[in-house]
């Protein structure tokens, strides 16, 4: 069992392109796009990823502020 399992987290904190667009069901266009319009866009050596965290939050933001303006 590896650290990650003993600590109840299954799930990745940083996502590539490809995962980036599952999780936000968009284009890589459009979902680079606003990963990297919401500071989430880290880059690590040669390779490019999307953190998550920032991106929960900006949607958390983002839904909290649509149940206010109804």
């Amino acid at each position: 069992m590896n650290l990650r399992e003993k600590q109840g987290k299954n799930e990745v904190r940083m996502l590539d392109a490809q995962g980036l667009c599952d999780y936000l069901s968009m284009g890589k266009t459009r979902a680079t796009e606003y990963a990297e319009k919401w500071g989430a866009k880290r880059k690590l050596g040669k390779r490019t990823l999307y953190d998550k965290k920032i991106i929960d939050k900006v949607l958390d933001e983002l839904e909290s502020e649509e149940e206010t303006n109804e």
